[in-house]
């Protein structure tokens, strides 16, 4: 961007912006990158910023076990996901999703544990449990491989590592 579209100026600066989003009575602020306009003060923040702010959000009510129908909504939502997605990815009918988002039942513990561990993945660039539940809804009823032929991963320094305490 060269020019602001407010002013029309040329004086476009990197700089950040101060964004606010209330989620289930929390207020949740943070610094984003921005295009600040030096003439009018507007500023420009990318859709994909704001995508990543509102992942962190969900993460936060994810890890922090907020499990309510508003909470549970602004997650599906910060994942780009119709309730329709989730209701098949989750086995249930939409009308239970719509159910939990709209308070008329609790959220499933389950549900909200992996619709959260969806968050953390999106956010951290990964999508193993979204790919894990397209394969379970994918091979319901199929015939397994007689052999499967597995490379193991090299185990990280302490991860996996057999340890015996002696008192």
């Amino acid at each position: 961007m060269r020019r602001c579209v407010e002013c029309k100026s040329g004086r476009i600066r990197k700089g950040e912006v101060q964004e606010e989003l209330n989620v289930n009575g929390v207020l949740f602020t943070a610094k984003l990158p921005a295009l600040v306009c030096r003439a009018c003060g507007n500023n420009y923040v990318t859709h994909e910023t704001l995508g990543r702010f509102e992942l962190a959000v969900a993460d936060w009510l994810g890890q922090h076990g907020v499990r309510t129908a508003e909470a549970f909504r602004f997650m599906r939502k910060s994942l780009g996901l119709k309730a329709t997605e989730v209701a098949e990815l989750f086995d249930v009918t939409p009308e239970t999703i719509s159910r939990w988002e709209n308070g008329h039942g609790s959220v499933d513990v389950g549900a909200f544990a992996v619709l959260g561990e969806l968050v953390s993945e999106r956010l951290n660039g990964t999508q193993r449990t979204l790919i894990r539940l397209h394969a379970v809804k994918k091979n319901l009823g199929k015939r397994l491989a007689k052999t499967v032929a597995l490379e193991l991963p090299k185990a990280r320094s302490g991860v996996g590592d057999v340890g015996v305490i002696r008192s």
